[in-house]
């Protein structure tokens, strides 16, 4: 059974039987047809760029297309001018052409050797699933001393097809 509504004034919409719950296998926008919906999680490896390695678990979502992963909390004392984590599991990693890396507005960052206020960061992830992360939107690397850390942050790009 299909069910189309196109907002014409006056069209009610059928009683749709139930036996049960009702599972859509995929949402048809004006041609454009909708059917991947994932949701997961996995935790970061490879994280460098402290004295002790954080643990960060990372949640995402796919919806057609489009990726969505929420950067779990990285903290600790800086140890480089770097932040990496690596890994990404190979269903959301971002589709790039010849290694080119998206980089998308990301998480809420902190570096008191950069500036003592609490800045947007970028995120860059490679083909292969690498995350670096520059401590504020100019893409500037870190201090290797100090506190350093990535909060709950959200990017957001376009994955595997």
């Amino acid at each position: 059974m299909s069910l189309i509504l196109d907002g014409t004034a006056g069209v009610t919409t059928p009683a749709i039987p139930s036996a049960g719950p009702i599972v859509a296998t995929s949402i048809n926008f004006g041609g454009a047809t909708l059917s991947t919906y994932t949701q997961g999680s996995f935790t970061l490896s490879g994280v460098s760029g402290w004295t002790t390695v954080p643990t960060c678990t990372c949640y995402y979502t796919i919806i057609g297309n489009m990726v969505t992963v929420l950067i779990g909390q990285l903290y600790g004392t800086s140890s480089s001018t770097a932040a990496l984590g690596q890994s990404l599991p190979s269903l959301i990693r971002p589709n790039t052409v010849s290694g080119i890396a998206r980089i998308s507005p990301g998480c809420r960052m902190y570096d008191p050797g950069n500036s003592a206020t609490e800045v947007w960061g970028l995120t860059s992830i490679s083909a292969s699933g690498d995350l670096n992360f520059y401590w504020n939107a100019n893409g500037n690397n870190w201090t290797a001393s100090g506190s350093k850390y990535i909060d709950n942050g959200v990017i957001t790009y376009l994955g595997v097809v």
